[in-house]
């Protein structure tokens, strides 16, 4: 069964990490409480990606076979990382370092491509490759979990382990910082019925509004804004505040924009940091020779930043269908496997 509310989750999740990326065109020196604010709201929206894929994971978990499962993730997740990124890593490790760390430098260079794969750094974006890639690997682990139920109850003690190992740049810290956020995605997806019949109540939805506002004064106010524990808690609320308003306005989330981007989702983490470098550039020119003469970022603001998002967003999406138009049946090599973009008539 196709849930379109999970599908407009995914829209939502990839805006909302290009929406940050998108922050680094901009000079916020002059603005930086707009920019404080911005940051805490859409910090960590990779958190909506990792539910979403324990979501799904669960969802489909009666076709479950661990050989199609992994064969499935290196074809369509690790490959095109593998494919997208070499260029890049190979510029790095033999033309320009980007670490320049003597150590770094001393190490035989397919160790370094090798630290530059496992770490994801040479694209900030691709830390999450290898972080998810764990996920992937413990993919039978959390098949059984979901076979017993009674498993679901060490969700509280994931938290705990959540909080106290932040965000870092190994992906095993990472995928124990997640871990929670995964898991509670397979449950809420195992008991979507009673979930969703729950959080769709008026007073369900205020309570997670007012916690989630709280947890973000808490955060702006104690200036303890990124991947701490005040912002775990906070986008914790958030999940479930957006899922409540996805399930109970389910019937308008069939717009073929939501479709599109959410089926070009995943290709669209892939590429948007190319499109990034782009706007970046293209950005400080206009800025050198038409506004201030100066090689600095343009100013940003609130305005300035929803407008670029939406640009990088379209151009990402664009970018997207081009790679799937040029490439057909072996999109999957650069972008992943990529859905057709037409939207669902059926509102499930």
């Amino acid at each position: 069964m196709f849930l379109n509310y999970m599908n407009a989750f995914r829209a939502l999740a990839i805006f909302f990490i290009v929406f940050l990326h998108t922050m680094h065109v901009f000079s916020w020196d002059n603005n930086q409480t707009q920019e404080k604010i911005l940051r805490i709201l859409f910090a960590n929206g990779t958190i909506f990606f990792v539910f979403i894929s324990g979501y799904l994971f669960q969802h489909l978990s009666a076709k479950f076979s661990t050989n199609k499962y992994y064969v499935s993730k290196f074809k369509n997740v690790i490959l095109p990382y593998i494919v997208i990124s070499l260029p890049v890593v190979l510029y790095f490790v033999f033309i320009s370092p980007k670490h320049i760390e003597p150590e770094f430098i001393a190490m035989p260079e397919w160790l370094q491509i090798i630290h530059y794969y496992w770490f994801g750094l040479h694209i900030y974006p691709m830390w999450f490759i290898p972080t998810i890639a764990l996920f992937f690997l413990a993919g039978p682990i959390f098949y059984q979990i979901d076979k017993h139920a009674e498993a679901y109850w060490i969700i509280p003690s994931l938290i705990i382990i959540s909080l106290i190992t932040p965000r870092s740049l190994f992906p095993t810290d990472n995928f124990l910082h997640f871990l929670s956020i995964y898991v509670l995605g397979m449950f809420s997806s195992r008991y979507k019925e009673l979930v969703n019949q729950t959080i769709v109540k008026n007073y369900i939805i205020f309570i997670i509004f007012v916690a989630f506002v709280s947890l973000f004064l808490i955060e702006y106010f104690a200036l303890m804004a990124g991947f701490k524990t005040i912002g775990y808690l906070q986008k914790l609320a958030l999940i479930f505040f957006c899922l409540s308003l996805l399930v109970k306005y389910q019937k308008y989330t069939h717009h073929e924009l939501i479709t599109t981007t959410a089926n070009a989702s995943f290709g669209i983490y892939f590429v948007h940091a190319y499109v990034l470098a782009v706007c970046k550039l293209a950005s400080n020119f206009f800025n050198q020779y038409f506004l201030n003469n100066s090689l600095q970022n343009i100013p940003g603001n609130i305005i300035f930043q929803f407008l670029a998002s939406g640009i990088v967003l379209i151009m990402s999406i664009w970018l997207v269908n081009f790679i799937k138009n040029l490439l057909g049946d072996k999109t999957y090599l650069l972008i992943g496997n990529i859905p057709q973009s037409r939207a669902r008539q059926a509102n499930v």
